[in-house]
């Protein structure tokens, strides 16, 4: 009976399914004559071009524009345009098309607030039309006074207060405006501009309408490759508004104000309901890669860099100082004859002092102290004149200029005179003199101690310059705190593609906060800056599957990197301009998307390669010569930068071949020390820090790990450290790798670890949440590439992979091969075990 059933649900399922391809087929015949991918570029094109100059998303520039749009354009072409077709022969300025383009988001809105208006009528509109302004422009000055192209350098504020409240359109356009630059964000990496890839989306928005067809009475959720499409028809309003009739019998309504993706809310309700409906009437999945949600715009958390602050960080100010006089006053005590001041330039913690003056009270210039008389008690001054030449000085850097006094007073011992020292004063004359932080050019400091003691010294300061020098950066561990994961997650994380904690997450989760602190090169001596302006923190969340680097200046997050999977960036395999290698490919790929103020920048992806067991060995008898084991390869990880705006492609290993250290884009990462070397030369010098951390949590992402280390390590020990040592075992001593969070491997989501909690667990049950697009919606994945790099090749290979380069005690690479031995009766040894 179960059977009989569940027949009779799969002949339903196929009906439908073929029923619904049979309205589909019509749909994608009958728009395809609008709709083509040309169109759609033209609509990423207009969005990319308002992205670029971000002024279009603030409030005063988009009330301005709402008023030249409702004010100025409509009554315009309510003037010079009589039909829909003429409308098209007009090209307005980028502000008001940007407005126009919201309103026409809203088609009921657009149409009702387009017939009240002074046209009378849906003003048509085409994307994929560029016209030629200048007739138009001739046509607007001469209606208005109002410039054509409006000034986005200006403030309008205080023009702008009542625009709003006067309007007469019903729609909240200034509301729409903003929230398009989130919309924008969702649809622009680079694969929404391949062909192949639009083709689809074009495909899945006539699927998306076949089921506006099947069920007109539910509230149903796109994803944004149908999203992006959608938006395209409705910026050819009467082109839509027919096609729609003649299909839906109805203007089907566009409504993004729905956008709150906390569980339980009507985006989340209604997009899960979307999803078994897909399934139920397509037999397909209805999550496609690339087309997730992606989280908010990183211009929210993200800030940029002042130009000066670059310069103040990624060069040393410096200014030549010189020490033109020091005057000592002091009391003379009996027996005192002889006075030394001496002047030292300590240029670092890790410097010398150098002696750039020694004199005595013979070379003083002046004073009456010249000369001592034996148990004179007056206050006497000597004035010494410094010749040396200017030294170099760094404001930044903890230099010194020490002036030391120093007496001597003679003692007779067997009737013969002696001199012995005693002790004097030492002061460093520029941090006490604070001329620096006053900013004086130059001045006369003095300074008193006891017993009416004192030093008066002459600074010279010349011209601030800026010295390039080679800067070396240390990792340094601030603290690791296991912090509450908030309920807007973004609050902690940053612009990940999760707004929400799903009720299933941990709680807390590892932050670790780092420093990196600056030491410069300058003459071969390694000055230490004082202030630590660079930090960092790395998050990691199993339950999230998500890890995260933020990389701060002056507290201020200013480029971050986060974990991303197939669902929201696409298919590693369509990246344009991506190339792997032989062996690069059918591998577990993880990437980290690294993004900074002006938005993404690139995608780093990382694998581990190379691995190969070993083959033990066949020990020797008496009547057979031992066969010598054949040496495994523990492999390395292989990383792959590639720049989502130019599309160029960067690959470097870290490998313990290399001691863990590599050179990316000019900047020398050593992991094992934990530093990074900036050339003097070098710029985003703050980038490649943050790819270069990047790179150290992908290493330990998608490193094979046997369960038990300690019984490896004990191995590997007892093996008598035969072969290559397993790279794991270097990571306690890798301070880059133990930062990165290999103190806290348990809470990260690497390849092992999500493969287990796979095998554990549901795979709803731990991975994260991810929303889905136009208007929400929950998808689950592990945020990781699980399988291959051909279509249709890897599956779970990701998993099976990693426990397939350990032998059966779970360790590779302990002992590279046995010796053949001598003669029959040799020992052939262990063989290979990697």
């Amino acid at each position: 009976l179960i059977h009989f059933y569940k027949s009779l649900q799969k002949v339903e399922i196929n009906n439908l399914t073929m029923s619904a391809t049979k309205i589909m087929q019509d749909i994608e015949n009958d728009i395809g004559q609008v709709l083509d991918t040309n169109t759609v570029l033209a609509e990423l094109n207009f969005l990319h071009h308002v992205n670029s100059k971000r002024r279009y998303y603030d409030d005063d520039i988009i009330k301005k524009a709402l008023y030249r749009y409702e004010k100025i354009w409509i009554p315009l072409m309510a003037k010079i345009s009589t039909s829909t077709q003429t409308d098209l022969l007009h090209f307005p300025p980028t502000d008001v098309r940007w407005v126009w383009h919201t309103h026409m988001l809203a088609p009921k809105a657009y149409a009702q607030d387009l017939r009240a208006s002074t046209i009378g009528r849906v003003m048509n509109h085409d994307i994929s039309l560029q016209n030629d302004v200048h007739g138009t422009r001739s046509a607007w000055e001469n209606f208005t006074s109002q410039p054509f192209h409006l000034n986005l350098d200006k403030d309008y504020s205080d023009q702008v207060t009542d625009v709003q409240s006067e309007s007469g359109f019903t729609y909240d356009i200034v509301s729409a405006c903003k929230r398009q630059s989130v919309f924008f964000y969702q649809v622009s990496l680079p694969h929404y501009r391949e062909t192949d890839f639009l083709r689809k989306c074009i495909h899945r928005y006539c699927m998306y309408l076949t089921l506006q067809k099947l069920r007109p009475d539910n509230f149903l959720v796109p994803c944004y490759d149908m999203d992006i499409v959608w938006h395209t028809h409705q910026v050819l309003p009467v082109s839509y508004a027919e096609d729609m009739n003649r299909i839906l019998g109805r203007l089907l309504n566009h409504d993004d104000s729905v956008n709150d993706r906390a569980q339980g809310s009507k985006l989340s309700r209604t997009s899960e309901q979307t999803q078994n409906l897909w399934k139920e009437t397509f037999n397909v999945g209805f999550c496609q890669p690339g087309a997730m949600y992606r989280g908010q715009p990183p211009q929210r958390y993200l800030s940029q860099v002042p130009a000066a602050v670059l310069k103040e960080l990624f060069s040393l100010e410096a200014v030549d100082l010189k020490c033109k006089l020091v005057t000592v006053k002091l009391p003379s005590t009996h027996h005192l004859y002889h006075v030394d001041a001496r002047v030292d330039y300590t240029p670092a913690l890790f410097g010398h002092s150098t002696v750039l003056n020694n004199y005595t009270n013979e070379d003083a210039i002046e004073g009456d102290g010249a000369k001592l008389e034996e148990g004179d008690t007056t206050l006497r001054s000597w004035t010494f004149a410094s010749s040396f030449e200017p030294i170099r000085y760094f404001p930044r850097v903890e230099n010194t200029l020490t002036v030391k006094i120093r007496y001597e007073k003679p003692v007779f011992w067997l009737c013969r005179s002696m001199k012995e020292k005693s002790d004097g004063i030492k002061f460093n004359a520029v941090k006490s003199s604070g001329m620096f932080e006053e900013n004086s050019l130059e001045g006369q400091h003095t300074f008193s101690f006891l017993d009416n003691k004192s030093v008066t010294t002459v600074l010279e300061r010349g011209p601030t310059y800026k010295h390039a020098a080679n800067q070396i950066f240390y990792l340094e561990h601030i603290n690791t705190q296991h912090v509450p994961i908030p309920d807007e997650i973004g609050s902690l994380w940053g612009p990940i593609p999760l707004d929400y904690a799903p009720p299933h997450a941990d709680p807390t989760c590892p932050v670790i906060h780092l420093g990196l602190v600056d030491r410069t090169e300058v003459d071969k001596h390694t000055l230490k800056v004082e202030e630590n302006r660079i930090t960092a923190r790395i998050l990691h969340s199993l339950s999230l599957g998500m890890s995260a680097v933020h990389v701060l200046v002056d507290g201020k997050m200013v480029v971050m990197a986060h974990t991303v999977g197939e669902s929201t960036i696409g298919s590693v395999a369509a990246l344009t301009g991506l190339h792997f290698k032989q062996r690069q490919k059918k591998v577990a790929w993880r990437a980290m998307i690294v993004k900074d103020s002006s938005g993404d920048v690139g995608l780093l992806l990382a694998a581990w390669t190379g691995a190969k067991k070993g083959v033990k060995g066949v020990p020797g008898s008496s009547g057979r010569r031992g066969v010598p084991g054949i040496p495994g390869e523990p492999g390395e990880c292989t990383l792959i930068w590639y720049n989502l705006a130019t599309r160029e492609q960067v690959d470097f290993e870290i490998t313990y071949k290399n001691r863990y250290a590599f050179r990316f884009m000019g900047m020398q990462c050593d992991l094992m020390q934990g530093t990074f070397v900036k050339h003097k030369s070098e710029s985003h010098a703050v980038l490649k820090m943050c790819v270069s951390l990047a790179a150290s949590v992908l290493y330990l992402l998608v490193q094979p790990v046997p369960e038990d280390i300690s019984l490896a390590r004990n191995k590997w020990l007892l093996g008598q450290r035969k072969g290559v040592k397993p790279p794991y075992l270097d990571n306690d001593d890798a301070l880059a790798f133990q930062l990165a969070g290999w103190n806290v491997r348990d809470t990260m989501p690497t390849n092992q670890n999500l493969a287990k909690k796979r095998k554990d667990e549901s795979r709803s049950n731990y991975a994260a949440a991810m929303f889905l697009a136009g208007c929400g919606g929950i998808i689950y994945y592990t945020g990781y590439y699980d399988g291959g790099y051909e279509e249709g090749g890897g599956g779970e290979e990701g998993s099976d992979w990693i426990d397939d380069v350990y032998d059966d005690d779970g360790v590779y690479g302990i002992d590279v091969g046995g010796d053949s031995g001598a003669g029959y009766g040799g020992d052939a040894g262990d063989g290979g075990g990697c």
